[in-house]
């Protein structure tokens, strides 16, 4: 593909750089509104270093390759007369760190609605132990020192040599044979009471498991006149306690209590006293007669959903100790949350981050339980006695509800639901929304709100290369709706989607902009004191509004077959039925006013009403939280866990990360953000003391032992593996990513054969 735009990168080439030293990786590109910008390793098979999400005129920084965080700081050129550019500091360099390393810009382009990929030339950077550059100057000295070296142990080795000859010839000089003496005859071994004789030493080694027995003791002996004691510590921990067989380490002795062998050395074990001794797990012997300092259980911790909130969260936490085990626990036998069933289809690069999450799954301290519903198949408290620290992370599964008569009506959905529905949600798949009317009303104008008005216009060649399911591909093909209304109850300043789901809208192809000019007067005005990304955002909406189009566009717009718009200033008062009152014919909407400037505006009714006609309402005012568990904090009101940075307030050991920590807000990099703020709190929790983890905890041993019980069949990740293999094949029969599996009795078939 030929690209009107360009990239660079510096430095081009080649270069070599120090252990522990930094290097500057410049790029930039002549686009001024690129839509994100990578870092790959290529050595690594094309590894996602950083990424730079550039929306709405903000720097989100996404970290995937988890070895480099902490250690890549981002600094925007601010010298550049045009284009974009940014410097991308990475600190702490490793030999591993040595790779290719190049810069890919993604911008969408309007003429195909798509995102177009250009990547830099890029630069090898080599990791060394010695500065290179000096490498060749010191030859001449490192052969110097070498020669010297030679010569002085020549001398030395010498020096010994002739020392040893004169020290032998004046032994041999003063040597002078000794008379024999009478040899001395064996003393008898005195006499020791059985009831004073020492049955085992204290720093005797062994476990509180009785069938992990880990040492014997050999007790004080005579032999050959001299007096012996000697400590074999076995190395085998899985040998047969109450047999006493056992392998000595490094030594040929082997020892059957009950099929009576004994080698060579039956002397020396005739003596032998075995003492059972309780002590923590991980007591030891280091040296003779010195004990070590038990060592505390691996702390273990539970998390409670697999969406982004629980998977950022366990990923710090395995980073963060490397004795801390992790189970995460999921309600649907797969994994990714709002990832999987809440991101737009046609937004793939989004979901890449199921590839981080993928490692972190298949970590060795990592395991994942799906098909599990806690608080119904197990409860908090149950979770809370086997774990030092349960983490709920569930997310938001329930709607917040528009409170206006109507609203139950047939045609009338929440945005959670539709787009469960199009993305796979097993418990939307019998949703089936009648597209059969002309004209859609959603109300909000989140981002959530464009996805849907996007699935609902775009051309079907589009979404058939995505994950969208096929039913919802057979109902949109039959679709009748052609016109799509976003409504808002305040003004374009305080619209809540981002530039990038804005400027996809206004370039979709086959559809154009239907604005009322009315809700744009005097905001050229008001753009002065606007902050940038939002005067970013409200100018590319004024001039899809207002501003007169350009020969292609207006050629592209009268082309085009269906419409969209936004309606501002207005909020729901009902939902109107037909005539029959069976379905939904309208909503009635109130006419508002601003009060205030800005974010902080506020919306007042200014009692003036207007009905529009529409066959479909879709409601996008958020998402909430739910409780699962009547043993936990829940503040109602706002629909969150009641939490300081994590914490749930007056609880020990039980905390809370992603959206039912925070609520329904930002995207998935302030999901990120505020999880591993969690992590921390926990982590910080233990080190401090504040978390006891000196005591065992059972873990998910007890837990599957529990849902067995109850007759409960946990899916863990090789299981949900299988799955993604049968839907990857699935898809690629169709020529698409992936073809979802729509019910839990088909995932669970596919997980278990």
């Amino acid at each position: 593909m030929l690209y009107n735009w360009t990239v660079s990168q510096s430095p081009s080439s080649l270069s070599f750089m120090r252990v522990n030293s930094s290097v500057e990786i410049t790029c930039s590109t002549s686009l001024s509104d690129p839509e994100g910008l990578y870092l790959y390793g290529r050595f690594h098979g094309d590894k996602s270093i950083v990424y730079l999400s550039l929306h709405d005129g903000q720097v989100v920084k996404t970290t995937p390759a988890t070895e480099f965080t902490g250690r890549i700081h981002v600094t925007p050129e601010q010298q550049m007369e045009a284009g974009t550019g940014f410097t991308l500091h990475l600190s702490g360099l490793e030999l591993s760190d040595t790779d290719f390393y190049y810069c890919s810009w993604t911008h969408f382009v309007s003429q195909t609605g798509r995102l177009e990929n250009q990547p830099s030339n890029g630069t090898v950077i080599i990791i060394t132990e010695h500065d290179p550059h000096l490498h060749c100057r010191d030859q001449i000295w490192d052969l110097t020192s070498i020669c010297l070296s030679a010569a002085a142990f020549t001398g030395v080795l010498l020096l010994i040599i002739v020392a040893l000859i004169l020290q032998c010839r004046t032994f041999k000089k003063n040597f002078r044979p000794a008379r024999a003496e009478k040899p001395l005859r064996p003393r008898s071994p005195p006499h020791v009471c059985p009831q004073h004789r020492t049955l085992c030493s204290p720093y005797m080694v062994t476990s509180t498991n009785a069938l992990d027995f880990r040492g014997i003791l050999l007790t004080d002996f005579h032999r050959s006149k001299q007096r012996q004691k000697t400590q074999l510590v076995t190395k085998q921990h899985d040998k047969q306690y109450s047999g006493f067989n056992f392998s000595v380490f490094q030594s040929s002795f082997v020892l059957s209590h009950k099929g009576k062998t004994m080698s060579g050395y039956k002397l020396l074990f005739s003596k032998v006293k075995l003492c059972k001794w309780t002590r923590p797990l991980n007591a030891g012997v280091v040296r003779r007669g010195v004990a070590t300092t038990p060592s505390s259980y691996s702390p273990r911790v539970c998390v409670v959903g697999s969406g982004p909130g629980g998977f950022y969260t366990a990923q710090h936490l395995v980073k963060a100790r490397q004795d801390i085990e992790v189970d995460i626990y999921e309600r649907l036998p797969v994994p990714f949350g709002l990832v999987r069933f809440g991101v737009a289809p046609d937004h793939p690069e989004v979901k890449n981050v199921i590839n981080t999450f993928t490692q972190t799954a298949n970590h060795a301290r990592c395991r994942f339980y799906g098909n599990v519903n806690v608080g119904k198949d197990v409860s908090v408290e149950e979770l809370r006695r086997a774990y030092h620290a349960v983490i709920l992370s569930y997310g938001a599964e329930g709607n917040r509800s528009m409170g206006v008569p109507g609203e139950d009506l047939p045609g009338v959905y929440s945005a959670k639901d539709f787009v469960g529905w199009y993305n796979g949600l097993p418990r939307c798949r019998e949703l089936s929304p009648d597209l059969s009317c002309e004209t859609a009303v959603i109300l909000g104008q989140g981002n959530v709100a464009l996805d849907v008005a996007r699935v609902l216009l775009s051309p079907l060649d589009i979404l058939k290369k995505t994950d969208i399911t096929q039913p919802t591909l057979e109902a949109l093909a039959e679709s009748q709706v052609r016109r799509v209304l976003i409504i808002g109850r305040r003004g374009p300043t305080q619209i809540a989607c981002t530039i990038k789901e804005l400027r996809e809208m206004v370039n979709l192809p086959g559809t154009k902009p239907e604005m009322v000019a009315a809700d744009f007067e005097g905001l050229s005005e008001a753009l002065k004191d606007v902050p940038r990304p939002r005067k970013r955002l409200t100018e590319l909406l004024l001039k899809t509004a207002v501003d007169v189009p350009g020969e292609k566009e207006q050629e592209r717009r009268s082309k085009a077959s269906r419409t969209w718009g936004f309606r501002f200033f207005r909020s729901p008062v009902e939902v109107l039925a037909d005539t029959e009152g069976g379905r939904t014919a309208g909503i009635r909407l109130a006419v508002n006013r601003l009060e205030g400037s800005g974010d902080g505006a506020r919306a007042v009714l200014t009692g003036e009403v207007e009905d529009v006609s529409c066959g479909l309402v879709i409601s996008s005012i958020g998402y909430k939280s739910i409780p699962i568990d009547s043993s936990v904090p829940f503040d109602s009101h706002k629909a969150i866990v009641p939490n300081t940075m994590g914490r749930v307030q007056q609880t020990t050991g039980l905390y809370c990360s992603g959206w039912l920590k925070t609520g329904p807000t930002g995207v998935i990099a302030t999901t990120m953000n505020n999880s591993f703020d969690t992590a921390r709190s926990l982590v910080e929790d233990m080190d401090s003391g504040t978390l006891d983890v000196s005591a065992a905890r059972p873990g998910s041993q007890s837990i599957c032992a529990l849902l067995e019980e109850r007759g409960v069949k946990p899916v863990t990740f090789s299981d949900w593996e299988k799955i993604n293999s049968v839907e990857t094949r699935r898809g690629e029969a169709v020529g698409k990513p992936r073809e979802k599996l729509l019910s839990v009795e088909e995932m669970l078939q596919v997980a278990r054969a």
